[in-house]
Order: C-alpha cells, then structure tokens, then sequence
C-alpha cells in the first residue's frame, strides 16, 4: 500500500514533470528525495500535509515559483535542500519556525530576493547555505538590504541635522552672551 510509504528516493533518474500535489496522501513519508531530476513547476502547498517528513531533498531540479508558505508545517523536517533551482521571491518569515529542528538547510544558486529571516541567518550562519542568490541579502551574507542602509542613512542624517542644530543653538547662546556682556560693560561705563 503507498499510503505506508516511508522513504521515497528516486534521486538522479532523470524525472520530467511535476511533483503531484497526490503526493499528500502519503502521511506516512519520512523522506522524499528526488533531487536531480528534471522536475518543474512549482513545490506544491499540499506537500505539507506529509506531516512526518523529516528529510526533504528538492535539489537540482528545474523547479520554480515561490517556496511554499506551508512548508512550516512540516514540524518534524530536519533537512531541506531547494538548492539549484528556479526559486523566486522571498524566503517566507514562517520558515524560521522549523530553525528548532532543522539541522541542513540549502537554498543556495537560485533565484530568492529580500532579507534573510533573522533566526534562519542565526541558526545556517555559513553563506554557502544562501549562495547565488542575486538579490538576497542580510545575515550571513555580506551584502546588506537596501531598507537597513536607508535607515542607516536616515539615522546618520538625523545624527548630523541634530549636531547642527545643537551647534548653532550653541553659537546663539553664546553671541547672546557676549552682547548682553557688552551691553552691560558699556552701562558700567555709563
């Protein structure tokens, strides 16, 4: 019966097409890996009703799209790779959730935008885990987000308008001072 299925490996068999989102039926599934293949389309949300996947290996396929939001729901994962792939857009916030359990993670040569959540960065710190990924940015890569050094910049701009602003209330004062000095010797003098 396939609904027992445990480990399902067909790595490296030259597999076109893509993943069938049937592939929910097989609850039971510990660990898919069809990587290297010549998979396309996109991850299907339903794979994340295999709910005792612990190992899933995506890489090397031709697969594209956004990386699931439903991914987090696989609590037990303990490797993902999605590595060399056709993969856009930003790698969901939810993902930091399975950062207690995950112990390998490769997004690396694809095609992934944006910030790296924080907790991801703190638990994968080696930048080999995000590599060629053009428009990613943030912790461990050394390239910084476009929205950290805008508020970098405004910071420093508002450091420099306040300087300023407190240096020329400074020199104010003290013209002040110094005419109402001359004021008062000249009345002296009177």
């Amino acid at each position: 019966d396939g609904l027992n299925l445990r480990v399902l490996e067909l790595r490296s068999n030259q597999l076109g097409g893509e993943i069938p989102a049937d592939i929910s039926r097989l609850s039971n599934l510990k660990e898919l890996n069809v990587g290297h293949n010549k998979l396309t389309g996109e991850i299907p949300e339903e794979i994340s009703k295999c709910s005792s996947l612990t190992s899933l290996l995506l890489d090397g396929n031709r697969l594209s799209g956004h990386i699931p939001n439903s991914l987090p729901k696989l609590l037990n994962l303990t490797a993902l790779d999605l590595s060399s792939n056709n993969l856009s857009g930003t790698i969901p916030e939810s993902l930091s959730f399975l950062v207690p359990n995950l112990k390998y993670l490769n997004l690396s040569y694809n095609n992934l935008a944006g910030e790296i959540p924080k907790p991801l960065g703190s638990q994968f710190n080696d930048p080999s885990v995000f590599a060629r990924n053009g428009d990613l940015c943030g912790k461990p890569l050394d390239r910084e987000c476009a929205d950290v050094r805008r508020r970098k910049r405004n910071r420093l701009t508002l450091l420099i308008a306040v300087a300023v602003g407190g240096a020329f209330l400074l020199a104010l004062c003290c013209c002040g001072y110094i005419y109402s000095l001359l004021r008062w010797r000249t009345k002296l003098r009177e």
